[in-house]
């Protein structure tokens, strides 16, 4: 494990936001909005300290960041009502809350190094192709202690990818779910 930072989490808060889904048809893709939003936030406040993740209910988001900022800071402020995003709780932030967000944090900044979430790992595209590949697979683990120290366990693979066959990735809608969400399955382990 490397050890990443440490925080004084007793300085830290911890918003729950709620999404409106009536606004701009956000109700047809609420995952999808959800996570737009989060790569949003990211872009907005990278400079901020913040940090946030989505939740499991599709219309909630997690916010975690400094006392001053969550929720009294204008910039904050402006984005909740631009973004029609409402504040429900905030609380003291916990080592769980620190955890998710710094995880949801790796995936966002590393989708700009063409790594992409497939399950709990990350992949290195782009991994669809005609012939068959070597791709390398991260399973990586955030960990946050009572004391605010964060932790990053990191463990790359190199794995081959079989090809997609033409029936998997065509327009056919009972086949759609096996082009990105079952694409560990179909990964074939060799040793390197």
């Amino acid at each position: 494990m490397y050890k990443l930072c440490t925080i004084n989490l007793d300085a830290c808060r911890v918003a729950y936001l709620e999404i409106n889904q009536n606004v701009d048809g956000r109700s047809s893709s609420p995952h999808g909005i959800q996570y737009k939003m989060c790569r949003d936030f990211f872009y907005e406040f990278s400079g901020s300290g913040t940090l946030v993740c989505p939740l499991r209910q599709l219309n909630q988001l997690m916010v975690v960041g400094r006392a001053d900022f969550i929720p009294n800071a204008p910039t904050f402020q402006y984005w909740t009502r631009k973004q029609h995003v409402s504040v429900k709780t905030v609380d003291r932030a916990d080592s769980l809350s620190v955890a998710e967000c710094v995880r949801c944090g790796i995936i966002v900044w590393l989708e700009s190094h063409q790594y992409y979430r497939c399950g709990k790992a990350l992949i290195k595209g782009p991994f669809i192709s005609s012939s068959a590949v070597k791709a390398v697979v991260i399973y990586f683990d955030v960990h946050c202690t009572s004391l605010g120290e964060i932790y990053l366990r990191v463990s790359p693979q190199t794995v081959y990818l079989s090809p997609l066959e033409p029936w998997q990735v065509e327009s056919t809608a009972p086949r759609w779910v096996f082009c990105l969400p079952n694409i560990i399955a179909q990964v074939n382990f060799k040793d390197s």
